[in-house]
């Protein structure tokens, strides 16, 4: 009686990159809970001139291999392997080069290098679900490194959506026994390569600080740092409890005194005293019979001593007995005046200040000599820098760019005046220059302000009304110095 050819095994799956198919009733019946019925040996029909022997060899029955059993097929390797632990339900990644069947040793831990503690850090989020404290705990990684790469890798996954997990077909009930893809295993791996490649990552991306470590992990100060991220609103309140609680320890302990009445400050002068004040000292500096006289009621008066005899001997010197105080407004340390002079046809403004414990006028902010110094400089358009005090204005309707300062992206105009002036006068500074950044903080707080600055015109000037800011002196007229 012929023996009957076995049927050819079955192509053997690659163990090195599939799952450990369980040995049990379970695996061979995926899709209900009783046990899969014994299946009657299939027998291929023999050729002819062959009889059929349906007795298997004996030398088989002591250790009989899958391939060599007959009727009984193989998996697959086309068709998924079956779920064989709750971590499969995530993406795996066989083919990492650290085991995570246990913790590693923190002697183990050391000789890993830091690009891979948090690979495999992240890899136990993803796969097994862990948090990014208990990831990072016993991986050695600080938590904010692990959150950083998890956000990187859940951007990349939204780039290009990774594979599907579960099959089309697989029902919710059939969750125990899902059939997970050979490609999914491995996206993990696939995606963490392509990762790194994307962001050119170099060793010191993936670098751990041993004290942002300790701070990250440590139940004293982990608190703090809720997924690896310093909580700002946390940190504000803890400082905001430390500065109360000091406060309020320095009060109870602090000494109470009433003030000695001495030690009080004295209450600030109202507006219409010092206004009042100001003005009697403008009424006597008019009144004085000569410039030299003057000197007594004028700020710094050696320094300013040369621009008042200058001035008194081109203009007619001697007492003004019929100045009219027209407009008067504090500002700070400053009395800001204004005059009308019908003796001499035109109007007077200047600027009281107080020092040493009297107020004086500021005769280089006057217009006395600001109008004088601004007409010549005008008239003979020089070259060298010259000190002037003006107004500063910028109104983007009102720019002006022509001539030498023709390009509006190299100059930044600026409107210069003076109280009781028709100047049209433009300045300009250059773009990004130290003045221009100067004067648009100014300006971006108040729509004029007090200036004194050195200004030249350029040289072969056409225009008597433009001129270059080549320094900001001061931000106000009289300075707070005294």
């Amino acid at each position: 009686m012929a023996k009957a050819r076995r049927n050819p095994p079955a192509p053997q799956p690659d163990q090195s990159r599939s799952m450990a198919i369980p040995q049990d009733s379970t695996a061979a019946n995926p899709g209900g809970d009783e046990p899969a019925p014994e299946e009657e040996p299939e027998v291929s029909p023999a050729p002819e001139g062959e009889t059929v022997d349906l007795e298997p060899d004996s030398s088989d029955a002591s250790a009989p291999e899958a391939e060599d059993q007959p009727g009984l097929s193989l998996p697959d390797p086309a068709k998924p392997a079956p779920r064989a632990s709750k971590a499969d339900a995530f993406e795996q990644n066989p083919l990492s080069a650290v085991p995570h069947a246990a913790p590693l040793s923190r002697s183990e831990l050391d000789q890993l290098d830091d690009g891979t503690r948090v690979r495999e850090a992240l890899r136990s989020v993803i796969e097994q679900g862990d948090s990014v404290k208990e990831a990072a705990r016993e991986w050695h990684v600080a938590p904010s490194s692990i959150a950083e790469w998890r956000a990187r890798y859940q951007d990349l996954l939204n780039q290009q959506p990774a594979t599907p997990l579960m099959e089309d077909y697989v029902l919710p009930a059939d969750a125990g026994l899902t059939y997970i893809p050979e490609a999914a295993r491995e996206i993990f791996t696939e995606n963490w390569d392509r990762l790194v490649t994307e962001t050119e990552a170099t060793a010191a991306d993936f670098q751990q600080s041993p004290t942002q470590i300790f701070l990250q992990t440590s139940p004293v100060t982990a608190w703090l740092f809720p997924d690896g991220q310093l909580d700002r609103g946390i940190l504000t309140g803890v400082a905001s409890v430390i500065v109360g609680l000091g406060l309020l320890v320095s009060f109870l302990m602090a000494d109470h005194k009433i003030p000695d009445a001495a030690a009080l400050p004295e209450p600030a002068p109202r507006d219409d005293l010092v206004i009042g004040e100001a003005a009697a000292v403008a009424q006597s500096f008019f009144a004085a019979p000569t410039w030299q006289e003057r000197l007594e009621f004028v700020r710094q008066p050696e320094a300013v001593r040369g621009m008042m005899e200058a001035y008194y001997k081109e203009f007619p010197d001697g007492p003004i007995s019929d100045a009219a105080l027209t407009l008067a407004w504090p500002s700070r340390h400053v009395v800001n005046l204004s005059f009308d002079i019908p003796s001499r046809n035109r109007s007077h403004f200047l600027c009281v200040v107080q020092s040493k414990g009297r107020y004086v006028v500021d005769w280089e902010s006057s217009s006395l000599y600001q109008e004088t110094l601004l007409a010549r400089l005008r008239e003979a358009r020089s070259p060298e820098p010259t000190r002037i005090a003006v107004t500063v204005r910028k109104e983007t309707a009102k720019e002006y760019y022509n001539y030498f300062f023709s390009d509006a992206q190299q100059w930044v105009c600026y409107q210069l005046g003076y109280p009781g002036l028709n100047l049209n006068l433009f300045g300009y500074a250059r773009a990004d220059s130290s003045d221009a950044l100067t004067l648009d903080a100014m300006l971006g707080i108040v729509d004029q302000h007090a200036v004194v600055m050195e200004v030249r015109f350029p040289p072969g000037a056409v225009s008597n009304n433009q001129v270059e800011i080549v320094n900001v002196l001061r931000n106000e007229w009289v300075p707070d110095d005294l």
